[in-house]
């Protein structure tokens, strides 16, 4: 991955990420990372590059939404 690449990457999910941690009460939490968007372009460039499984949401538009654990955006951030 580019350096321009993930800037664009961090920007854009800066705008349309999401980021949640979960899971049990006194048990290790777990990483959820998401970014929704109805144009499917930056949505396979976000699989491409990170991973994850991509979905599509009904909706009055189809919405399509990757999720992962965030291992890869990780390691990503820490090569540059």
């Amino acid at each position: 991955m580019k350096k321009e690449e993930l800037a664009w990457a961090a920007g854009f999910f800066d705008g349309e990420g999401t980021v949640l941690i979960y899971g049990p009460l006194g048990k290790p939490k777990r990483l959820r990372i998401s970014v929704s968007q109805v144009n499917p372009t930056p949505i396979n460039l976000f699989h491409q590059w990170f991973g994850g499984h991509i979905s599509f949401q009904k909706s009055r538009k189809k919405i399509g939404m990757i999720n992962g654990n965030g291992n890869k955006i990780v390691k990503a951030r820490q090569s540059h």
